[in-house]
Formats: C-alpha cells, sequence, structure tokens
C-alpha cells in the first residue's frame, strides 16, 4: 500500500514531526505551495541524522532547506543558458567538419551510410530512433520541405537541428576516431575528452530541463579534466556538480563568453555565501576563496 496522500498543512506537520524548525508558518506554508514536500526533502539530505533515518539534526530550519533549492533554481537558469550556447555550437562544429570529410561529393548523403561509422549497429539504431523524433518536427517548415524534396532525406548540418543534445554526443561516438579527431583538434581537445563533455553536457542539460536537483548530488560519468586543474585542486572530485560547472567552462565557444559564464558563477556562489555547503556541490576541503579561484582559473 502506497502512502497516503497529505495536503499542505500536513504536509508542513510532517516536516516538523522529523525535526524541521518552523518559525514562520505562513511562509512555510507559502513555500510548500510551490514547490513539493518531495521535491523539498530532496535537499535536506544533508541534514539527515542517519542515512536510513527520515528525522533530522537538531535546530534544522526549513529555511535552510528553501536555501539550497533556491541555490539549484538560479543555478540552472545560468546553466540553460550557456547550456544552448554550447549545444548550438557542438552541433555547427560536427555538422560542418563531418559533411566535409564525408558529403562533398555526390550524392551529399554520404553521412546516412552506415559504412561510414566505426560503431555501426549503433549507428543504425541511432537513426531508427531519429526517425521517430522527425515525427515531432513535422509541422516545421524545414522539415516539410526536405519531405516533398528530398523523400526525407536532409544534409547533415540540417539533420543536427533536430537532434538533441543526448543524441548529437551518441551520433559523435559512432564516428571513427580520425573523423572524431578532425572535429576535436580545431577546439584544441582531443577525441576522448570531447566525447566525455558531450555525453557529460547531455546529462546536465537534461537535469537542468527536468528541474532535477544539481546540489548534492553524484553525477555520471566523471568528467575528464586537464591535468594541471586536478594537480592544483586534489579535492575536486569528477562525479560532483562542481566538476561540471569547470567543465561546461572549457567546453564554451570562446573567452568572452566563458568569462560571461563564470562572472555569473562567480556572482551565485557569492550570493549564497554561508547558505549552502560548498563541499555539497563537490569541494570538500577547498575555502570559498579556493573555490572562486578554480572557476576563474578554468
Amino acid at each position: 500500500m502506497l502512502k497516503t496522500p497529505l495536503d499542505i498543512p500536513q504536509q508542513l506537520a510532517q516536516f516538523q514531526r522529523h525535526g524541521i524548525l518552523v518559525e514562520n508558518k505562513t511562509a512555510a506554508l507559502s513555500i510548500l505551495e510551490r514547490v513539493s514536500y518531495y521535491r523539498l526533502s530532496g535537499y535536506a539530505l544533508e541534514f539527515r541524522t542517519s542515512t536510513h533515518s527520515s528525522h533530522y539534526t537538531p535546530e534544522t530550519t526549513i529555511e535552510q532547506i528553501y536555501d539550497r533549492y533556491r541555490f539549484d533554481e538560479d543555478l540552472r537558469h545560468i546553466l540553460r543558458k550557456y547550456l544552448e550556447i554550447a549545444e548550438i555550437f557542438y552541433r555547427t562544429q560536427i555538422a560542418n567538419t563531418i559533411a566535409l570529410r564525408k558529403c562533398s561529393q555526390p550524392p551529399h548523403e554520404q553521412h546516412y551510410d552506415v559504412a561510414n561509422y566505426y560503431r555501426k549497429n549503433y549507428f543504425s539504431d541511432l537513426m531508427v530512433q531519429l526517425r521517430k523524433q522527425l515525427h515531432y518536427y513535422k509541422d516545421s517548415l524545414f522539415i516539410q520541405h526536405h519531405m516533398d524534396k528530398y523523400h526525407g532525406r536532409m544534409p547533415l548540418w540540417v539533420l543536427v537541428e533536430v537532434m538533441s543534445l543526448s543524441t548529437l554526443s551518441k551520433y559523435y561516438s559512432c564516428l571513427y576516431r580520425s573523423d572524431q579527431e578532425a572535429v576535436a583538434a580545431p577546439l584544441n581537445t582531443s577525441a576522448r575528452t570531447l566525447r566525455n563533455h558531450l555525453h557529460a553536457l547531455s546529462v546536465l542539460r537534461n537535469k537542468c530541463a527536468h528541474a532535477a536537483r544539481l546540489y548534492n548530488t553524484v553525477f555520471s560519468p566523471k568528467v575528464i579534466l586537464p591535468t594541471k586543474t586536478l594537480r592544483s585542486t586534489p579535492s575536486l572530485q569528477t562525479d560532483t556538480l562542481f566538476a561540471y560547472l569547470i567543465m561546461l567552462a572549457y567546453r564554451l565557444p570562446n573567452v568572452t563568453i566563458q568569462q560571461g559564464y563564470k562572472k555569473e558563477l562567480i556572482s551565485l556562489l557569492d550570493a549564497y555565501r554561508g547558505k549552502v555547503a560548498f563541499d555539497k556541490i563537490g569541494l570538500p576541503n577547498a575555502t570559498e576563496t579556493e573555490l572562486l579561484m578554480i572557476l576563474q582559473n578554468a
């Protein structure tokens, strides 16, 4: 039997029974009217008396929990903007490079040929999924044009526009290593690192798109970061939110955009200094000053 549903005052009472302090009941009820009990409880995990307990450490307040939620909410707003920039950039880099390498000769549709891919079965499955995804774009004029004139075939630079970031990551992983390197080299990175980062970007984007919790979360895959970063920050764990934030900085298209991104992150961290635990985003042994310096130098 599942749990009995609770109304808003009952949800607040449940928090209180588990040891959460509520000084302003009206404000607390307002929080629960906007953010569900279940969602908020994920931000309270660090205050549990033990892993398997539903009770919280003394003096834990609902405001402390809500601060962590708001940090995540504000962070997702920043990330959505810069993840979109990264997504469009890598669609462009992959499409331009592979189209010129594979499709310069007639009939210019060699990107549909499984022989041009190292992971052939994976590519075939990916194309089946992509054809299904095209259904969601059936009302778009550019899709209608290619359906009517080219029997649904389209140049690679058109095809990538209907790929999600996750699909784009999988498409890149299908390519021969030489083609992957051709995309990665002008970006001053390796094929291995770019494969890893595209996967990680898709994970981060999906979490942001679905308003999933970022704070106090273990991320997979672990991200590949430069040796200099790891040596200068031995406490940095590569399966944490902070590692993913640094990874995104490396994957933005130019210095100006990178600086804008880091400025917004630093401003956010400064706004929440003392309100959230920075060790829960991935730097257990770093001071706040060190954390900001790591970001600035990324």
